[in-house]
């Protein structure tokens, strides 16, 4: 109080004073008044102290804001400063929140006010904050906490370190190391939830978390730098949580067989319950991990620029698409191998109970199987497509691979425009499209056709429909066991063939053509129904009506100019003993002649591709140069052109004459004739004159 204003106090007293006794002495009464109040002198810093007071501020007929106090000291320095200070604020849905103090600092207008401890906010919805200093402007409309704070509303607490609420907004921020526990249902646990930054805007329905943020809840954990966690309007659970920034998630409660997830940005969406995951989106180097079969097996797992899933209510997946730099990998579980899948895009399907039943892949596929961190993948297929059929348990139970299709599997190496690989059965069937189709080759074995099939355990081969096959050298090719050209084919060249079915086993190294069959390799050429080569053994058979064509040498090692052609029901090569026997019919027509027998047996000379020798049993009728010889037995011998016929009895016909006798010894050149083992017993002229040719056998 200023010196002139004590003044002015003093002159006021003395003059109430004496008006009061003059009208004492005027009239008479003598009445003894009480004893004024005692004047407490102020501090000489104060120059107003009001007890009990309030203030409020209006717009129109409504109340903004309101100031109550136990007492307002004002300050020489203007400062006013109250005790047990309460601020009520209205908000711009008619609700209120108020805040108290130990202490207050009023502003200019009493608009504002810095609290000192145990500040106290309260809303109207349930809301309190505590902290030891607050301030509030009121043009502003921001309650402002600087040091630490706590707060808690309905089943949420939580704490930090600064804290602002917005009145404009209903919005509570703590500004760092902020934490907050959310109670659930009682079946659903809780939600702790940690940031640098913490924002619970209550009438929006969200909850913002910023700078390291982390939501934990029973078995789940998700982190991200920044996470919006939008409420249900009616509790205290996620309707959706939107990551951003490094998002991660662990824990497979709520989110069915999914047990990890990251990228670095994730949208969740919950069923009803507010814990089931019932959609999620990942963008920016996505990843996520499945629970395995076991509670011990690796689960598969996927990664993507964008991955988009939705799950059943029982956290099974019914959709998964992921798009760009996909990768899926199938890990090794028990005798199966690990598989890796590439692709631009993947599209999954699933039903609640079994999740994901199908992936199909397009888009550049690549497919891996076996091999490890260090060692190369055992097959690898490329496709435009790939259909891959899931077990209930989640396991590759097929593969259909489309356009543009290579599969390799150590040696063996195919070609088609549609693969299926039967995973369980460890087999691969390829088809081909018109004017494509599919190949197959193995260690010099190259098979094309309609359709082929390939045990690949054991890389058997299966084909029907226009089958032709390249079979190189048998020491050239794979296989178990030991490998022999049969001796009636070239062993340093390539045998040819064709038909409408064809089999071949690599282990017993056994091929078999059906249908039309047809194998030849230079001049050499069989054709049956049916056609056998056992490299094993160098064996080799034919059935149900055999041409053939035999490019054999003859005894000087020189190649015939024309093939030797034999025609049988059968044939059966022995390579052991170097004999190829046609059988029912069997007719031959070469050098050596023409001959037709029950059956024929062309023995070959044991150290060369020659003839050595032909036998011919049964009904043999044998033509040479213009000269017949029948009988029940036939022996050529390549050495010396020599024809020994037996039988009772055996006949020789030449230039109309005709020979008889039990034996009969005749060369391929006009030359002697022994009968019985002696030269031309006997003769006789056939019609006494001129006779007719016999006939030429049929061929």
């Amino acid at each position: 109080m200023t010196p002139w204003q004590r003044r002015a106090r003093l002159t006021a007293a003395v003059v109430a004073i004496g008006g009061a006794a003059g009208a004492y002495w005027m009239t008479g009464t003598r009445t003894v008044a009480p004893p004024p109040p005692a004047v407490t002198e102020l501090a000489p810093t104060v120059t107003a102290r009001v007890t009990s007071g309030e203030a409020e501020q209006t717009s129109g007929p409504r109340q903004d804001f309101a100031l109550t106090f136990k007492e307002q000291v004002t300050y020489s320095d203007n400062r006013t400063v109250a005790t047990d200070v309460k601020v009520t604020v209205r908000q711009r849905d008619n609700k209120t929140f108020d805040v108290t103090g130990r202490e207050g600092t009023i502003g200019a207008g009493q608009s504002s006010v810095q609290f000192n401890g145990n500040v106290v906010l309260r809303s109207q919805d349930g809301l309190v904050a505590k902290s030891d200093s607050a301030s509030y402007a009121d043009g502003e409309g921001i309650v402002r906490a600087p040091g630490p704070v706590t707060f808690a509303q309905g089943k949420t607490h939580g704490a930090g370190v600064g804290m602002t609420f917005d009145k404009k907004r209903d919005v509570l921020t703590v500004l760092e190391n902020a934490t907050a526990h959310i109670e659930g249902r009682a079946t659903d646990g809780v939600m702790d939830v940690t940031a640098g930054t913490f924002t619970d805007a209550r009438r929006d329905r969200y909850m913002q978390l910023q700078k390291a943020a982390k939501v934990v809840r029973p078995g789940q954990t998700l982190a991200a730098d920044e996470m919006l966690v939008y409420l249900f309007p009616d509790r205290d659970e996620p309707d959706s949580i939107e990551l951003r920034g490094s998002a991660s998630i662990t824990g497979g409660a709520g989110f069915g067989a999914l047990q990890a997830m990251r990228a670095t940005s994730v949208n969740i969406d919950y069923a009803d319950d507010g814990r089931t995951v019932q959609h999620l989106t990942l963008a920016g180097e996505a990843s996520i991990a499945l629970a395995g079969g076991t509670a011990a097996a690796a689960g598969q797992r996927l990664a993507a620029e964008w991955i988009d899933i939705a799950l059943a209510p029982d956290g099974a997946i019914t959709s998964l698409v992921g798009r760009e730099r996909l990768i899926v990998t199938l890990p090794a579980q028990a005798a199966t191998p690990a598989r890796t899948i590439r692709a631009a895009e993947l599209t999954g399907d699933g039903v609640a109970g079994a999740g994901l039943t199908s992936m199909r892949f397009t888009g550049g596929v690549d497919f891996r199987e076996g091999g490890t961190a260090k060692t190369a993948a055992t097959r690898i297929a490329r496709s435009t497509t790939l259909t891959l059929a899931l077990t209930t348990g989640g396991a590759a139970e097929r593969a259909t691979f489309g356009g543009d299709t290579t599969f390799e599997d150590g040696t063996l190496k195919a070609t088609a425009a549609e693969a299926r690989y039967l995973i369980t059965d460890d087999r691969l069937v390829l088809a081909g499209k018109p004017g494509t189709p599919p190949r197959v080759t193995d260690t010099g074995l190259e098979v094309g056709a309609t359709d082929i099939a390939i045990g690949l355990a054991t890389n058997a081969v299966s084909a029907t429909g226009a089958v032709s096959t390249v079979m190189q050298p048998a020491a050239a090719r794979a296989g178990s066991g030991p490998s022999r050209t049969p001796a009636l084919l070239a062993g340093d060249q390539p045998l040819f063939a064709a038909a409408e079915g064809f089999e071949y086993d690599s282990q017993a190294r056994r091929a078999t053509y059906t249908g039309k069959a047809r194998l030849w390799q230079g001049a050499t050429d069989i054709r049956a129904a049916t056609v056998t080569l056992d490299e094993q053994k160098g064996d080799l058979t034919a059935g149900g009506g055999v041409t053939s064509t035999l490019a054999l040498a003859s005894a000087g090692g020189a190649a015939p100019a024309k093939g030797t052609i034999a025609r049988g029901q059968e044939l059966a090569y022995d390579d052991a003993a170097r004999t190829a026997t046609y059988t029912s019919g069997a007719q031959m027509s070469g050098p050596a002649g023409d001959l037709t027998s029950d059956r024929i047996a062309l023995v070959l000379a044991s150290a060369e591709r020659t003839l050595e020798r032909i036998e011919g049993y049964g009904n043999v009728m044998a033509r040479v140069a213009a000269r017949d010889a029948r009988g029940g037995r036939l022996t050529y011998h390549a050495s010396d052109e020599r024809y020994v016929l037996t039988g009772a009895p055996v006949t020789f016909t030449e230039d109309c004459r005709v020979t008889t006798g039990r034996t009969l010894t005749f060369f391929g050149t006009a030359g002697k004739l022994l009968v019985d083992g002696n030269e031309a017993v006997r003769t006789v002229s056939k019609g006494g004159g001129r006779c007719t040719p016999t006939p030429p056998s049929p061929r």
